[in-house]
């Protein structure tokens, strides 16, 4: 049987804001004990937003008996929260525990109720987002710069302002620049406020090294640094996302680790996400399913950003290599004739300029070189999405602990059967002094595709089931089952 009150979890409140009350001032204070009964602590996370990774922290209203005040008082937006915990806290006695997230207040607030005998409930909730709030915060507004006596009048202000590079590279070095030119600088700017606890973002996550970025895409950009990472994301062959790490944020730049029928990984330089294998007896219910809604047997993607310049305007005609109305899972046949299609943002790899400046000699190759990368970027779109009516999709909630984490691969065994997929989004639930429980979205899920593979079973009978049907604890092998329930 499993405990599932056997875990541990610690939040810390670092003040950025100056903050206080007459008589206190702090600059750290320790949460943890004041969660109690009723207290509650949400995170939520995802692979597919760059600010969308959130956190709730919820406990009884009281005076502390070493402060002046409510700790509403003492809390204010872009404080800093750091929420750790453990299933097994014994493995780091004198040692913190593991990170979960670390972010920023939102908003705090105090709502207060009358409860059924008629006694009044006071409770402070404090949300925010992680990191990634400090992309969405810091904006890019250059008529501002006239306030502070700075006109640029370059063609590329962003360039300009803060040292990007100006000419077309790699996908990649723009974003590692974006971290290293405009964000760092202004975390390093607040940590003076913050002891320490405010780190740089890390760049060795940024592992995507197809496709070119063009200052033209961003000549007049302006607003969010989020917004303007986000127009070199190039999905949905690429994810970026925020990853909390002791060292500090990290942000993942990587092509999307989707596997094919064979468990093999389809995009060029995409790699093992990882992977968390869990018991059945942990997980509380699990539902996952099969759709037509991204069945596609034509897959087409514009020229967009490769049509740089007018005269070397790339015209690609539908051709067969993007086609897939043989393909089993995609037959036009019984699902109809169905088109995908997406943009492409990037130029192709190694671009260094515009075509219409490059030497005469290398003009001649632009065109097939864009040629080239488009229908590439289509053949990865078609293998990407090539067997969506078989792949399965669904949620699981099961016990907490501190390794699951969105962007890594799930195992669950049921029997003999094993539900596999990748983990897009995950939100923990801690009730400090009841339970810890995981809420995963699965995508791609291989069950289904499995079933047909497994020779000699009856995949309805291996398969987990309550009552008197279940079979044996863990995997069951064909030589145990005999071929038969």
């Amino acid at each position: 049987m499993v405990d599932l009150h056997a875990f541990s979890v610690s939040v810390m409140l670092y003040k950025v804001t100056a903050g206080g009350t007459p008589g206190r001032v702090i600059q750290a204070y320790d949460l943890t004990p004041y969660l109690g009964d009723g207290g509650s602590v949400r995170m939520a996370t995802s692979v597919r937003s760059l600010v969308g990774n959130v956190f709730s922290v919820s406990f009884s209203d009281r005076i502390p008996p070493d402060l002046a005040d409510s700790i509403y008082a003492y809390v204010a937006p872009m404080d800093l929260i750091e929420i750790r915990a453990s299933r097994k806290p014994w493995k780091y006695q004198g040692q913190k525990l593991p990170l979960l997230m670390r972010g920023f207040v939102r908003r705090v607030r105090r709502p207060r109720a009358m409860q059924g005998e008629g006694a009044p409930m006071q409770t402070v909730v404090i949300e925010g987002k992680d990191c990634g709030r400090l992309l969405e915060t810091n904006q890019i507004l250059y008529p501002l710069l006239n306030t502070k006596g700075e006109q640029y009048l370059d063609q590329f202000p962003l360039q300009a302002q803060f040292g990007i590079s100006p000419v077309i590279e790699g996908v990649g070095d723009f974003v590692r620049e974006v971290v290293t030119k405009i964000i760092n600088p202004k975390i390093n700017q607040m940590a003076a406020f913050s002891t320490g606890a405010i780190k740089p973002f890390l760049t060795s996550d940024i592992t995507v090294a197809e496709g070119s970025f063009s200052p033209f895409n961003t000549m007049t950009f302006q607003g969010s640094v989020a917004d303007l990472l986000a127009a070199a994301r190039d999905a949905p062959w690429n994810e970026m996302f925020v990853r909390t790490t002791e060292a500090g944020p990290s942000l993942v730049f990587r092509p999307v680790p989707f596997r094919d029928l064979n468990g093999k990984l389809i995009m060029d330089g995409a790699a093992d996400p990882g992977l968390v294998s869990i018991s059945d007896r942990t997980v509380s219910s699990c539902e996952v399913g099969r759709s037509d809604d991204g069945a596609a047997n034509y897959f087409w993607v514009p020229p967009g950003a490769a049509s740089l310049d007018g005269q070397f305007a790339a015209t690609i005609a539908y051709i067969d290599s993007q086609s897939d109305m043989s393909y089993a899972n995609n037959r036009p046949e019984i699902l109809g004739l169905r088109l995908m299609s997406t943009s492409s943002y990037l130029l192709p790899t190694g671009f260094a300029c515009a075509p219409s400046m490059m030497p005469a000699d290398l003009q001649q190759q632009a065109p097939q070189l864009i040629d080239d990368w488009i229908t590439k970027r289509a053949t990865d779109l078609k293998m990407l999405n090539r067997d969506n009516v078989v792949f399965e999709s669904g949620s699981l909630t099961c016990m907490g602990r501190e390794d699951l984490a969105c962007g890594q691969e799930l195992e669950v065994a049921f029997g003999a059967t094993t539900l596999r997929g990748y983990m897009p989004a995950v939100e923990h639930t801690i009730m400090p002094t009841a339970s810890w429980t995981c809420s995963v979205q699965l995508e791609r899920g291989m069950s289904y595709v499995d079933r047909a593979t497994m020779a000699g079973v009856r995949p309805g009978w291996a398969e987990g089931r309550p009552g008197v049907y279940a079979p044996r604890r863990g995997r069951v092998s064909v030589r145990e089952t005999g071929g038969t329930p």
